[in-house]
């Protein structure tokens, strides 16, 4: 009789566990649509970072772009200047 005392209190004990771990997954999976929400939002955030950055990188590329041109004229005029120079050099002696 005992052996079945013991059986029947493992097997309550048993039940408890699970109803116990039960609600535990009860109350995690109303979690779940909020979860849902804040990684959507966060896909968001991702794709607007996404987009400014390279918004950004195209900003700075263009300015890159612009500064190359802009010393490789300087560099045109000094070549320029410094023809002009020699040729006046030889015309002054």
């Amino acid at each position: 009789m005992t052996n079945y005392e013991e059986k029947y209190r493992s097997l309550k004990e048993r039940n408890s566990k699970i109803k116990e771990r039960a609600l535990e997954l009860e109350v995690e999976t109303e979690k779940i649509p909020i979860m849902e929400k804040n990684i959507t939002e966060l896909q968001d955030k991702i794709k607007e970072l996404n987009y400014n950055h390279e918004r950004e990188i195209m900003y700075k590329e263009a300015e890159i772009d612009r500064l190359k041109m802009s010393l490789e004229d300087y560099k045109e005029r000094y070549r320029e200047i410094r023809e002009d120079y020699k040729d006046l050099r030889k015309t002054i002696k």
